[in-house]
């Protein structure tokens, strides 16, 4: 009878690990889960929802500008590249000018795209004088003007100073 009893305690603890074991192996792992209810997500839905794009969008540098003269009273003049002729490239640059300059007590600073032509400026009877093709090689060259004046409270930057002129806020 001892036999009898053991054999079936044996019987139940093995069926029990049987079933278990058979159980463990019947459920389906994480990865295997996600597979399948992705593959049935992509058969119950017709339209997803696109990703947002992200461009990356190219930051503007303040155009690189070289001195060629001081003059007078914190006069400069200052040449930049043709090409950095634009609004935007212009108004970072008169960014630059007035936190580097912009807390002195005068400032008067011309913006050209021509050596000669910033020469020029940096001469004001020369500057004052011109006159015909000189005066439009001149106008054309010279791009923007930054002028400080503590005294009179003056800070301003103006863009093409003498064709239609624009004023920037800095």
């Amino acid at each position: 009878m001892d036999w009898i009893k053991q054999h079936k305690v044996k019987s139940v603890i093995i069926a029990f690990l049987l079933i278990t074991f058979i159980g463990f192996l019947a459920t389906p792992k994480p990865e295997q889960e996600a597979q399948q209810q992705a593959g049935n997500n992509a058969e119950t839905i017709t339209q997803t929802k696109p990703e947002p794009r992200t461009e990356t969008i190219k930051q503007l540098e303040s155009p690189k500008y070289e001195i060629v003269k001081e003059f007078g009273n914190a006069g400069k003049a200052v040449i930049i590249s043709p090409e950095d002729v634009s609004e935007d490239k212009l108004t970072l640059l008169g960014k630059e000018l007035n936190k580097k300059y912009g807390s002195n007590e005068f400032a008067r600073i011309g913006v050209f795209t021509d050596r000669e032509q910033a020469l020029i400026h940096a001469d004001i009877d020369k500057a004052s004088s011109l006159e015909g093709q000189a005066a439009t090689i001149y106008d054309q060259a010279y791009v923007a003007q930054f002028n400080v004046n503590r005294n009179s409270n003056l800070k301003q930057y103006t863009l093409s100073p003498t064709r239609d002129a624009k004023e920037i806020k800095l």
